[in-house]
């Protein structure tokens, strides 16, 4: 649970606890404490997990999630389409390929994915510098 001191006059709040690292350099910590015109105010821990949300919000929000994945498939597959087409004309080898990975378990799995780089690059030595 994080808290921060409020002036009772003012809107102004100071982070205190966890949230103290973002003013320390500005102003004494054991300062707040003394001062008798500052109040705490308690902030609750966010909602991160989607088991905290009630049973029809979790609903809602998977229907969301779906409807907004299904429209954006949708609108971007022409592109995406465009795109592998532009690769495989204007570059030799393929646009899409699978590669077999180690999994967890040491089981193999066969990835598909798109290229992005450049075929001939894997066989230039080059190394980074600093």
């Amino acid at each position: 649970m994080s808290s921060v001191i409020a002036g009772k006059t003012s809107k102004t709040t100071i982070p205190q606890g966890e949230l103290s690292d973002l003013v320390k350099g500005y102003m004494d910590v054991e300062l707040w404490r003394s001062t008798g015109w500052l109040t705490r105010l308690h902030l609750d821990e966010p909602r991160v997990d989607v088991r905290n949300l009630t049973e029809r919000t979790r609903l809602m929000k998977r229907l969301m999630d779906i409807a907004v994945s299904f429209t954006m498939l949708v609108l971007l597959a022409p592109l995406l389409l465009f795109l592998v087409v532009l690769v495989k004309l204007t570059s030799p080898g393929p646009a899409i390929f699978k590669q077999t990975r180690v999994g967890l378990n040491l089981r193999k799995q066969t990835k598909t994915d798109r290229r992005q780089s450049q075929m001939d690059l894997a066989d230039l030595d080059l190394q980074a510098d600093r």
